[in-house]
């Protein structure tokens, strides 16, 4: 017993990582430990005992441990009323099956940290790359993000379904998140992306490690003070730069740039609600009202808004039924030339010559609504839909086929949508009357690479429309949520406005900043039904990150063969 014991005592390093990087993730956001995060699974990396595959499976616990707690919010999506699923049995067999989808997800997101521990333990030993500080400094960073860019990827692959959008969209877990608040610190993002910013992190995790493990010599006599020199000039320099382009760009005037071409008004509602298609007449009816009030209220009369965002599926075009209806109601707010932004579930009808015999496919649909037209003036489906939220993936499918399980809630899942641009007028005229308007639904703030194309086609400010409503307002979703919205911000260099239900409704400016609710500071206690009034600068500059999009992953790639290419020359002739 003593013997395994102390076989297995070098695992809690591994797993202490996982529990510095939860603590450094939101909703707890202790970003200070994000820098010393690693340096557990480093040193355990660097002991002699650790083999190859005791590194496998020492990174993969840490991985288990870090996206076990990171997606704890699906658990909040019972009793599954979104579902439509309303008895005893039928929520327990979901809740059943819920855990098993976790489990499979987990503990595929945990091999990546897995195999970042096996292929630096295989590729560059830390005991020899301490002798090579170039192998050690630029080898590891590259490998983990490159292993991140892959994981945005596997995410979609393991989850693979007919409604899927491949690409690197599933960034949750992305270190970059992690300093959200630290607002020097990701104003980079707008050239290096996210992955970037993940490689400084990893970068000083590994500066910070190489410079304890020397200090931790038995004698003063085994330092190598030339080395720790080095390692300190080189993090001093990094960091200065780091935060000094940071603090430029936090300084910098946004509404004063020659990208600025106008200013606009949004309203941004926040409602809290159950999923409006789960709502019995009675409640539809207080949902109506509720809205009209918020409409009406003194505030809403008098700012004079020219975009106004709602929730998914709480529009007032939508609760009204007809675009005349909702002007009318709206007398004493609406404005000539005004743009309503509604989400709402639609059937679109199939083409007759397809010769398939069904009403239609199921798209969830974002409308620009002008209140002085009939119908839309543009429209964006919804391209990035969740794998079993918005459609059944073939994994999910082929355990329900096994258990012959089927509740008829398959009939809520969605058609994909096929295009990523801003909104445009009829006769392909890019824009509104209010300006080329990027709008997005839901889970779309997940992926840099929608942002960055709907921003590279002319969007000179990014919306999302969205519904919490699924997980019941749990903090850890919806403080994951505010942080990747900030990222995407950065990075493209524009407004980012989200209207939620049963969550956060916020503007932020193109720093990442928040703008709306005033005060800087978005409500974490009560989420009430309220709406909100900010200016949003239209920009059109694109950064370096909008043009290139993740070249920085490229770069990485490109480090990592050179290095390794180094390295295994150097060791062959030893």
């Amino acid at each position: 017993m003593t013997k395994f014991i102390k076989n297995n005592l070098p695992f809690l390093l591994p797993i202490l990582s996982g529990v510095l990087l939860i603590l450094a993730y939101p909703p707890y956001d202790l970003e200070f430990l994000i820098w010393i995060a690693l340096i557990p699974l480093f040193w355990f990396l660097a002991l002699k005992q650790t083999s190859p595959k005791n590194a496998l499976i020492g990174g993969f616990l840490a991985g288990v441990l870090f996206f076990g707690k990171l997606f704890g919010w699906l658990f909040a999506t019972y009793p599954f009323e979104w579902l439509g699923i309303t008895t005893e049995m039928g929520t327990t067999l979901v809740f059943v099956f819920l855990i098993v989808l976790w489990i499979i997800q987990t503990v595929f997101l945990g091999l990546f940290f897995g195999i970042f521990a096996w292929g630096i333990k295989k590729m560059a030993k830390l005991s020899y790359a301490n002798k090579k500080l170039s192998y050690a400094i630029f080898l590891i960073p590259s490998f983990w993000i490159i292993l991140e860019y892959l994981r945005a990827w596997g995410f979609g692959v393991l989850w693979l379904g007919k409604e899927s959008l491949l690409g690197p969209h599933w960034t949750i877990g992305n270190l970059a998140y992690t300093l959200h608040n630290a607002s020097p610190l990701i104003q980079l993002a707008d050239i290096i992306g996210i992955y970037g910013i993940s490689f400084l992190i990893v970068f000083i995790n590994i500066i910070l490690f190489l410079i304890l493990r020397q200090c931790w010599r038995p004698s003063l006599q085994h330092i190598k003070y030339k080395q720790v020199v080095i390692l300190f000039i080189i993090f001093a320099v990094v960091v200065t730069i780091w935060n000094g382009y940071g603090i430029y760009k936090l300084n910098a005037d946004v509404g004063g740039s020659t990208s600025n071409i106008g200013t606009k008004r949004v309203a941004l509602l926040q409602t809290n609600f159950l999923s409006g298609s789960e709502l019995n007449p009675y409640q539809k009816k207080e949902v109506f009202k509720t809205v009209l009030d918020l409409f009406r209220s003194p505030e809403a009369t008098l700012a004079k808004p020219d975009i106004i965002i709602a929730p998914e599926g709480f529009g007032i075009v939508f609760l009204t039924g007809d675009s005349e209806i909702a002007k009318y109601l709206l007398k004493d707010f609406w404005q000539p030339g005004q743009i309503f932004l509604e989400n709402q579930k639609i059937i679109d009808p199939v083409p007759d010559n397809t010769g398939v015999d069904e009403k239609g496919e199921i798209k969830s649909r974002l409308f620009y609504y002008d209140l002085e037209q009939e119908e839309p003036i543009a429209f964006h489906d919804k391209v990035l839909l969740v794998p079993n939220g918005g459609f059944l993936p073939y994994l999910t499918k082929f355990f329900l086929n096994i258990y012959s399980f089927d509740m008829g809630f398959g009939e809520r899942f969605y058609k994909r949508g096929e295009k990523i641009e801003p909104a445009h007028l009829p006769a392909g005229k890019a824009g509104t009357p209010k300006g080329n308007i990027g709008g997005t639904i839901c889970s779309s703030i997940v992926s840099p690479d929608i942002n960055r194309k709907m921003t590279k086609k002319g969007a000179e400010v990014l919306i999302v429309v969205s519904s919490d409503a699924p997980f019941h307002g749990t903090k850890s979703l919806l403080t994951q949520n505010l942080a990747m919205s900030k990222l995407r911000a950065i990075e493209n260099r524009r407004y980012f406005a989200q209207a939620t239900n049963m969550g956060y409704s916020f503007l932020l400016n193109s720093k990442g900043e928040i703008v709306a609710p005033s005060g800087g500071i978005v409500k974490t206690s009560e989420l009430g039904n309220e709406i909100l009034f900010a200016d949003v600068y239209l920009l059109n500059k694109k950064t370096i990150y909008t043009k290139f999009g993740d070249w920085f992953v490229i770069l990485s790639t490109v480090i990592m063969l050179l290095t390794f290419i180094l390295w295994y020359n150097k060791r062959s002739s030893l």
